[in-house]
């Protein structure tokens, strides 16, 4: 019995894991000894979960096979399950990464290799859990430079009220407009600012495009920025005409 497990299922459909696991079975094992094959997308953490294992040991349980698996952390990382799961197979499991026998494991090496990959399903929390604390940190600096940088007249810039009946005279429509228009610079003049802030930072064209797009800000034809709109801002307000 061959039992296959990826974590994610971007792996599982990718087959990316999946083909390896299954190209070292087939180096140790000829075709008709393999009987049936499990395949599971599922985190080892919870063993009451993985329903495709729990049909594989139950197959092996009553049909007296022996469970085969690429990696002995393909089956767990922990040692309590990788317990569990030998007793409850009397130890016919075979993983292909300990030097053993076909149905004859290695108690021993079998014990070392499970401790070893609850070591390493430590460490990956461990490495999560700081990638995570350093992105948070990351975006709560870039957070504060985008705050910093804009001026506190814009922080709540006046709003135009849709459906006052004025609105559809034509001064009312004129109005709109020149609201518009003062919105469009207002928006432009906090985008400047944003802008700026990342260019002082070292930041290419590019990058600030995507940062101003990351913030929600758009061009004045409501668009996303790219290097070439962001290039022509810095142009318009270094123009002194274009400072007040």
């Amino acid at each position: 019995m061959a039992y296959y497990r990826v974590s994610t299922d971007k792996q599982g459909k990718s087959g990316l894991g999946l083909e390896s696991q299954r190209a070292i079975i087939e180096h140790y094992f000829e075709n008709d000894e393999i009987i049936l094959e499990f395949t599971e997308t599922k985190s080892g953490s919870d063993l009451n979960k993985r329903t495709e294992l729990q049909e594989a040991m139950k197959f092996c349980k009553d049909n007296g096979y022996t469970l085969v698996v690429a990696k002995s952390d393909r089956l767990t990382r922990d040692m309590t399950d990788a317990m569990h799961i030998l007793g409850e197979l009397d130890n016919r499991v075979h993983a292909c990464d300990i030097s053993q026998e076909k149905g004859k494991l290695d108690m021993f090496i079998f014990q070392i290799s499970i401790a070893i990959a609850q070591k390493e399903r430590e460490f990956i929390s461990i490495r999560t859990k700081l990638a995570l604390k350093a992105k948070k940190e990351r975006l709560k600096k870039e957070q504060n430079i985008h705050e910093q940088s804009i001026p506190s007249d814009l922080a709540t810039p006046n709003k135009f009220t849709l459906g006052n009946t004025q609105n559809f005279t034509n001064d009312g429509r004129r109005k709109g407009r020149e609201s518009m228009i003062k919105k469009a610079k207002e928006r432009e003049r906090t985008a400047y600012f944003l802008a700026k802030a990342h260019r002082d930072n070292g930041y290419t064209l590019i990058a600030i495009a995507h940062k101003l797009n990351e913030a929600g800000l758009r061009t004045a034809n409501n668009k996303l920025y790219g290097k070439s709109q962001v290039s022509r801002m810095f142009k318009r307000w270094n123009d002194s005409s274009c400072l007040t």
